[in-house]
């Protein structure tokens, strides 16, 4: 029995992977990937699911239809269909148990706790950098100048400093902020920056 509980463990930890892989796969789409997953906590008809991915913030950088995106998660077992409908434009989708896994995995929090522990020395230039980034919309040249001239930028041993898109690259890698005329936080990343906020000043 015990064997038996393993391949089904290792089956399902397999089809999970191959769904990170996916959402890991398209940068660009990655958050729309995950939100839609989302969406399909509960099931839901394609008509609506396609209208709500249209509607995220995301979409307006997105180099593929809506369409695209429900069928890219079908295809990799994220999504299921209801039975019974065959023409994807009158389907019902749900997520699978192991999208929901990967999407979990993928979220935002956990991948910005991931940063964070890869190295704490930059822990609060990027707690600054989101704070800067959530008054308002940040072009990259202002972003530039609200880093220029930090200690932590510095690398020593005669290596070239950082530039300040590294900071911005790897928050972005978290899905806490986004561009949309400027750099701006995400819903995710202002909720968790209210967290980091607290904890720095309990």
């Amino acid at each position: 029995m015990a064997m038996e509980d393993a391949r089904v463990e290792s089956a399902f930890e397999e089809r999970v992977a191959n769904i990170e892989g996916v959402i890991a796969k398209h940068p660009l789409h990655r958050e729309i990937l995950c939100k839609a997953i989302g969406e399909c906590v509960e099931p839901q008809a394609f008509a609506a699911l396609e209208a709500r991915i249209a509607a995220y913030p995301e979409f307006a950088c997105a180099l593929q239809d809506p369409c695209w995106f429900v069928e890219r998660l079908e295809a990799c077992g994220a999504l299921a269909r209801a039975e019974g409908f065959s023409d994807i434009s009158e389907a019902v989708f749900s997520a699978t148990p192991e999208a929901l896994e990967a999407a979990s995995r993928y979220s935002p929090e956990r991948r910005l706790a991931a940063l964070m522990e890869q190295a704490p020395a930059y822990r609060d230039t990027y707690v600054e950098l989101l704070s800067f980034c959530g008054d308002a919309p940040r072009p990259y040249k202002a972003i530039e100048t609200f880093l220029s001239g930090r200690t932590v930028l510095e690398r020593g041993d005669n290596r070239l400093p950082m530039l300040p898109s590294v900071f911005v690259d790897r928050l972005e890698a978290c899905g806490v902020i986004r561009w949309r005329n400027g750099w701006e936080l995400t819903d995710e990343g202002r909720d968790l920056l209210k967290d980091l906020k607290s904890v720095h000043a309990a």
